[in-house]
């Protein structure tokens, strides 16, 4: 389910859930899991997250996971993924994402709890469609969008209407950092983790994690008002037939 590799004090850590990385409540522990012990292991000084799947970084929720027996839309999921990505964004050391292919919703939202993200020209991917959904991205993720540089109008296409973007748009509005060919995204996303593994740690690890409380003026809140709306979204009428859809194409 998931690969770790040390090389050079750069730790690779791989998705390999078939058939697309789909976030499963036990998954998502996983990862969480993985930022931790990355972040207290001291032979790491880097973190590159990818995917071993040919099309899929991540497709998002695990449909065979999101509702419970009695066909409700099931909030701890949704949780555990609120979890994982604040596992990934308080990991003190420099995280790159390694984005292949596609990268959606919940597979968006891990990649952009990296600090930077390196996209494969001819396959990668990225959408945050919550919208399409019934669901928001909430003010957290919303927020993250901004203070990783992602353009106004960048939010719009991505939020508001639940585009997909290529690699270069996704370039283009500031969810990416760079675009290179899919042959040498491994390499290219193992000399920016190396790269970054040179800067003084203890500082990066400051401004790290001034730059996750520079999202609002009350981090904490945003922290607390997002997970809480969540649950209130998926009980939506839209939300529980989009949800159930994908859900029964997950099974």
């Amino acid at each position: 389910m998931i690969d770790r590799e040390d090389r050079e004090g750069v730790r690779t850590v791989t998705m390999s859930r078939p058939p697309s990385n789909g976030l499963s409540e036990a998954f998502l522990a996983r990862l969480a899991e993985e930022a931790k012990a990355a972040a207290a292991a001291p032979e790491v000084k880097a973190v590159i997250l990818r995917s071993a799947l040919p099309k899929y970084f991540s497709s998002g929720m695990d449909g065979a996971d999101l509702m419970d027996s009695g066909g409700r839309p099931r909030p701890q999921l949704f949780e555990n993924l609120f979890l994982t990505y604040r596992a990934w964004l308080e990991l003190p050391k420099p995280t790159v994402a390694a984005v292949e292919s596609y990268a959606l919703a919940g597979g968006c939202i891990v990649a952009m709890s990296c600090d930077f993200r390196v996209i494969a020209r001819e396959t990668g991917r990225m959408a945050l469609n919550e919208i399409r959904l019934g669901l928001s991205p909430t003010p957290l993720f919303l927020s993250r969008l901004l203070s990783i540089g992602v353009s106004p109008a960048g939010v719009r296409q991505l939020a508001l209407k639940g585009r997909t973007l290529r690699a270069d748009e996704a370039l283009a509005v500031g969810l990416v950092d760079r675009v290179v060919g899919a042959a040498e995204l491994n390499a290219e996303a193992f000399a920016e983790a190396r790269s970054l593994m040179r800067l003084p740690p203890l500082a990066y690890a400051a401004v790290k994690s001034h730059l996750m409380r520079s999202q609002g003026p009350d981090f904490e809140t945003t922290w607390r008002e997002s997970l809480a709306e969540f649950p209130r979204l998926v009980e939506s009428p839209e939300a529980r037939e989009a949800l159930a859809g994908v859900a029964s194409r997950g099974k």
